[in-house]
């Protein structure tokens, strides 16, 4: 059975177009899945409240939490927030280290 170029590009687009639906962003599913929800205002606090919160609720998720957040917010950080960001980073990652000491 021989197959035109018509044919092929008919296949070949449904095929194409089936894949892209079927693809999500990954921050997509990470919002859509996510069952937690910072507190109002969580971010604009000190870098200790944020590192606080974030570990209370869930040590293993913090440090991604903290990146999702600062990757979604980019160029829209001022310096001021992006340092607390970066403080609140390094207080997690120590939290972490001393976690890790434990096991």
């Amino acid at each position: 059975m021989k197959i035109t170029k018509r044919q092929l590009r008919r296949i070949i687009n449904e095929e194409l177009s089936f894949v892209l639906s079927e693809k999500k962003n990954w921050s997509e599913e990470a919002t859509e899945d996510a069952k937690w929800h910072p507190p109002k205002g969580l971010f604009t606090k000190g870098a200790s409240k944020i590192a606080n919160t974030l570990w209370r609720a869930d040590p293993k998720k913090a440090l991604s939490r903290l990146a999702f957040y600062v990757n979604r917010a980019g160029d829209n950080l001022d310096d001021d927030t992006k340092a607390t960001l970066r403080d609140a980073r390094e207080k997690l990652e120590k939290k972490k280290a001393r976690e890790d000491k434990k096991d």
